[in-house]
């Protein structure tokens, strides 16, 4: 994800928390869906309170497993490979 853009497309988040990293920064956000995490590298950053509309590629996506905590990608891929 090259960075958080404004704009009214996508899913509808609040920013919660900011974690400002170095050469990265982690914006948690609580979304209809539920928590979310974004690393933004470049561009402007919400701010917590902030309301926002994110969006990602599919190819840039992390998604794990809230009872477990492991990498769905992952699981996939074991069982593809099994």
């Amino acid at each position: 994800m090259p960075g958080f853009r404004e704009r009214q497309a996508g899913l509808a988040a609040k920013g919660e928390l900011v974690e400002p990293l170095g050469s990265e920064t982690l914006v948690h956000l609580a979304s209809a869906l539920g928590a979310l995490v974004l690393r933004i590298t470049t561009g402007p950053v919400p701010s917590p309170g902030s309301a926002v509309h994110v969006g990602a590629r599919a190819d840039g996506l992390l998604l794990f497993d809230a009872a477990t905590g492991h990498a769905l990608l992952e699981a996939k891929m074991a069982t593809a490979m099994a």
